[in-house]
């Protein structure tokens, strides 16, 4: 089996996809996955790919999770390469386990969110209810270990742990 190096996790908006991009362009030798890929293929076994995910009943959420799950696990199981994640874990109260050695949340994630909502010309009210959403996502992931970092630790943490895959 695969070791998993790593999971990256942080709000929406907070960067995690932009991080996992930029790091595939100089890491060859570590797997990296943004989460949300699993998505579309669950939906698509799960027959449930021409309904909105809001629209899911309970039984379906948790059948697009069991199903997630099942092809996060095979894809461990199958890496050639160590692998690290980046993305959500958590939907409609179903959590992804990842068997990680390192947990990391993002810090910068309220920025990232509050520049995403300036973007998408969100309201103050909406900008705030992002900015407090993000809080209340980042303190799920210390309660379960997370150690915070930023965007800039997490990029110089994997260029290192690369190094160390090929040595």
């Amino acid at each position: 089996m695969t070791k998993v190096i790593a999971h990256i996790a942080g709000p929406s908006g907070s960067g995690k996809t932009e991080l996992c991009n930029t790091l595939e362009k100089v890491v060859g030798n570590i797997h990296l996955i943004d989460l949300d890929y699993f998505d579309g293929e669950a939906e698509y076994i799960t027959g449930m790919h021409s309904e909105p995910k809001d629209n899911y009943t309970d039984a379906q959420l948790l059948k697009h999770h069991t199903v997630k799950q099942q092809l996060i696990d095979e894809v461990i199981h199958d890496s050639e390469k160590p692998i690290i994640f980046f993305g959500h874990i958590e939907e409609a109260g179903h959590v992804i386990s990842l068997p990680c050695e390192h947990k990391l949340v993002l810090i910068n994630a309220l920025q990232g969110a509050l520049r995403r909502a300036k973007h998408l010309g969100l309201s103050l009210e909406e900008m705030v209810a992002l900015a407090k959403q993000g809080e209340q996502d980042i303190l799920f992931f210390k309660e379960r270990g997370y150690i915070p970092v930023t965007s800039r630790k997490v990029y110089r943490q994997v260029i290192a742990w690369s190094h160390k895959e090929t040595t």
